[in-house]
Protein backbone atom coordinates (compact mmCIF):
# COMPACT_ATOMS: atom_id res chain seq x y z
CA UNK A 1 0.00 0.00 0.00
CA UNK A 2 1.66 3.24 -0.84
CA UNK A 3 1.73 6.66 1.48
CA UNK A 4 -0.52 8.41 -0.40
CA UNK A 5 -3.39 5.47 -0.44
CA UNK A 6 -3.00 5.62 3.10
CA UNK A 7 -2.73 9.70 3.61
CA UNK A 8 -5.94 9.76 1.83
CA UNK A 9 -7.55 6.90 3.84
CA UNK A 10 -6.51 9.04 7.30
CA UNK A 11 -8.38 12.19 5.55
CA UNK A 12 -10.96 10.86 4.98
CA UNK A 13 -11.54 9.28 8.61
CA UNK A 14 -10.58 12.41 10.13
CA UNK A 15 -13.36 13.71 8.15
CA UNK A 16 -15.83 11.04 8.97
CA UNK A 17 -15.04 11.86 12.84
CA UNK A 18 -15.51 15.31 12.79
CA UNK A 19 -19.13 14.93 10.91
CA UNK A 20 -20.21 12.33 13.71
CA UNK A 21 -18.97 14.59 16.16
CA UNK A 22 -20.75 17.64 14.77
CA UNK A 23 -24.04 15.67 14.63
CA UNK A 24 -23.55 15.19 18.52
CA UNK A 25 -22.30 18.54 19.57
CA UNK A 26 -25.97 19.46 17.88
CA UNK A 27 -27.72 17.97 19.81
CA UNK A 28 -29.45 19.08 23.44
CA UNK A 29 -28.44 18.12 27.21
CA UNK A 30 -32.32 17.09 27.20
CA UNK A 31 -32.43 14.89 24.63
CA UNK A 32 -29.10 13.10 25.93
CA UNK A 33 -30.77 12.24 29.04
CA UNK A 34 -34.48 11.29 27.87
CA UNK A 35 -32.40 8.71 25.83
CA UNK A 36 -30.49 7.62 28.78
CA UNK A 37 -33.77 7.25 30.63
CA UNK A 38 -35.14 5.30 27.86
CA UNK A 39 -32.29 2.61 27.55
CA UNK A 40 -32.34 2.35 31.26
CA UNK A 41 -35.97 1.18 31.83
CA UNK A 42 -35.70 -0.91 28.58
CA UNK A 43 -32.69 -2.32 30.17
CA UNK A 44 -35.16 -2.65 33.66
CA UNK A 45 -37.35 -4.31 31.70
CA UNK A 46 -35.42 -6.83 30.06
CA UNK A 47 -33.76 -7.58 33.11
CA UNK A 48 -37.34 -7.87 34.65
CA UNK A 49 -37.98 -10.46 32.15
CA UNK A 50 -34.97 -12.43 32.21
CA UNK A 51 -35.36 -12.39 36.33
CA UNK A 52 -39.07 -13.55 35.79
CA UNK A 53 -38.10 -16.37 33.55
CA UNK A 54 -35.18 -17.52 35.66
CA UNK A 55 -37.34 -17.70 38.83
CA UNK A 56 -39.58 -19.78 36.71
CA UNK A 57 -37.20 -22.03 35.19
CA UNK A 58 -35.63 -22.66 39.13
CA UNK A 59 -39.05 -23.50 40.26
CA UNK A 60 -39.44 -25.76 37.52
CA UNK A 61 -36.52 -27.98 38.45
CA UNK A 62 -37.05 -27.66 41.91
CA UNK A 63 -40.59 -29.42 41.03
CA UNK A 64 -38.48 -32.46 38.72
CA UNK A 65 -35.91 -33.07 41.65
CA UNK A 66 -38.98 -33.21 44.29
CA UNK A 67 -40.84 -35.71 41.83
CA UNK A 68 -37.84 -37.80 40.85
CA UNK A 69 -36.94 -37.83 45.01
CA UNK A 70 -40.86 -38.89 45.53
CA UNK A 71 -40.27 -41.77 42.84
CA UNK A 72 -37.26 -42.83 44.23
CA UNK A 73 -38.71 -43.18 47.92
CA UNK A 74 -41.69 -44.98 46.38
CA UNK A 75 -39.13 -47.71 44.00
CA UNK A 76 -36.90 -48.53 47.13
CA UNK A 77 -39.93 -48.97 49.15
CA UNK A 78 -41.25 -51.59 46.28
CA UNK A 79 -40.14 -54.80 46.77
CA UNK A 80 -38.62 -56.84 43.69
CA UNK A 81 -39.28 -60.24 42.57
Amino acid sequence: MSWNRMGDGWTELKGQAKRQLQKHQNVSPDLIGEKQINHESDTQETFKIIKTRAERQLSELHDLLRNMESYRSVSSNTPHK
